[in-house]
């Protein structure tokens, strides 16, 4: 069973980025209120989606393999804040950070025009998190690569509305609306069983008997010995139940 402490809390990479680059051009063309752009995210999805995709990935990939995994998932005891990451592999990268004051998505990706890899005096950065308050942004420390951001939404603690910088907004209106490649980064997270199957198909390469442990799991927040069986037979139910309990992903 999912942890109920996780109950509370708030595609391949080339081919969501295609397809963002798509809408993109389709707006152009028809205007962008004629264009239903379906790589946006929802930032506002509840996190026990984040946890059963990090508790798929561990089912799929072995620990000693973890760098081949989507989204990874801890909990620093020192700031008492859980930590989801999200990496493409492709060099970009999405931190969600959960607390009690709130909630921060940090996001990076490594082609856009507000990457301080493509501004040597890294001008952008202190926009991006200007406004962001410092009880939040006092979350991030440089093991999450801080420095490296094109993005950055908050939510303080019984908010429902996300907050951007203004500042960011003037430069992504400077830069040739790039927003900082949040709208393929919130992609990654899968609402529901099918986007995330339809996106593991492509990057995990999984075989069709691996659906019904896939919704199963959304379905559930549980994990049986058939599931990881359907999933990757190679894997062994208790390991992969050892590091989920240990991680915080599931309830002993």
């Amino acid at each position: 069973m999912i942890s109920k402490k996780m109950e509370h809390m708030v595609a391949n990479s080339s081919a969501i980025r295609a397809m963002f680059e798509e809408g993109n051009r389709l707006a152009k063309l028809y205007g962008k209120e004629n264009v239903y752009d379906f790589s946006l995210g929802n930032p506002n999805v509840p996190a026990p989606e984040a946890v059963k995709q990090a508790i798929l990935d561990i089912m799929v990939i072995p620990e000693h393999d973890a760098w081949l995994r989507l989204v990874s998932y801890y909990h620093d005891q020192d700031k008492h804040c859980d930590v989801f990451k999200i990496d493409n592999g492709s060099g970009d990268h999405l931190y969600a950070l959960f607390s009690a004051q709130g909630a921060l998505l940090k996001g990076f990706d490594h082609e856009s025009s507000l990457s301080p890899h493509q501004n040597e005096n890294n001008l952008f950065s202190s926009e991006i998190y200007g406004n962001v308050p410092p009880h939040l942004l006092q979350l991030l420390d440089e093991s999450m690569e801080k420095d490296d951001v094109t993005f950055c939404l908050w939510q303080e603690a019984d908010e429902t509305q996300w907050h951007r910088s203004p500042d960011a907004n003037t430069l992504q209106q400077e830069s040739s609306s790039d927003d900082g490649g949040q709208s393929f980064l919130l992609g990654y997270i899968f609402p529901s069983a099918e986007e995330w199957y339809r996106w593991a198909v492509i990057y995990y390469e999984l075989q069709e008997e691996a659906w019904d442990a896939v919704a199963q799991l959304y379905e559930t927040g549980e994990i049986t010995r058939s599931m990881v069986e359907d999933l990757n037979p190679e894997r062994d139910y208790d390991t992969i139940l050892d590091e989920c309990i240990v991680s915080g992903l599931l309830e002993k």
